[in-house]
């Protein structure tokens, strides 16, 4: 089961968000924020710290039978879990007191959204803006290319841009590589909601499936999550700032 939350924050005053928030995430993460200059992104990272708190702790609760020690005490709703990390070479986070919880964050604009799941997980949101045609023919396949051109005839070119963006970067993020792999590397099948692996190297032996996400009241917004199971179970839950 994969729990996706997210929040908007578009209605909040930072100079109230910014002191609220500082107290319900955990202190690694608070340290990193801090060092943030600028109010919107210590914003934006403060309110991905809470909702990765609500998500683990979801996720204990949810998976407290037969789990791992650590599973078995139940923080309350108000109780800050001390979390602790752990980084892949290339930067992907894990926490190192929950072995086998997954999670990945994303922002765009003001909405921050976090996966949560018992598998490797990618996720990603993107605002929709002006559709870049360059970006799309500097970065995506053929096919893809192809694809934004009949949307275009259709005057869906924005959508499909930043669908496909959206699918692509939450790929980036379930492998852990970021753009050390390269955007036009791998096609997108919607008929089979399938990442297809182009680069012939291990990741294209791996079967990696992708859903777009309609987030409730947020119909500007593309989110997409990716993960190694073809028949994900996908909730959304909207968590108020």
């Amino acid at each position: 089961m994969i729990h996706l939350y997210y929040a908007d924050f578009s209605s909040g005053d930072p100079a109230k968000l910014i002191p609220e928030y500082s107290s319900k995430i955990d202190t690694e993460r608070l340290q990193k924020v801090m060092r943030t200059k600028a109010d919107s992104a210590k914003v934006r990272s403060l309110i991905a710290g809470y909702l990765l708190q609500v998500g683990v702790k979801g996720f204990l609760k949810e998976n407290r039978t037969g789990r791992a020690e650590a599973f078995k005490t139940l923080p309350d709703a108000e109780e800050v879990l001390p979390l602790r990390y752990r980084y892949t070479d290339q930067g992907k986070p894990y926490l190192t007191d929950y072995p086998g919880l997954y999670f990945n964050l994303s922002h765009s604009g003001n909405v921050v959204v976090c996966a949560v799941a018992d598998c490797e997980i990618g996720t990603d949101v993107q605002i929709y803006g002006k559709g870049r045609e360059a970006v799309a023919k500097r970065f995506f396949t053929e096919k893809e290319q192809k694809m934004l051109q009949r949307a275009k005839k259709e005057g869906r070119f924005e959508e499909v841009f930043f669908a496909l963006w959206s699918i692509k970067e939450s790929y980036l993020k379930y492998t852990g590589l970021g753009m050390k792999k390269g955007l036009d590397s791998f096609d997108i099948d919607f008929d089979s909601q399938r990442i297809i692996d182009l680069s012939g190297g291990k990741e294209a032996a791996k079967q990696v499936f992708f859903r777009q996400i309609s987030l409730p009241n947020l119909s500007e917004y593309a989110a997409s999550v990716c993960c190694g199971c073809e028949k994900m179970e996908i909730l959304i839950h909207q968590v108020p700032v």
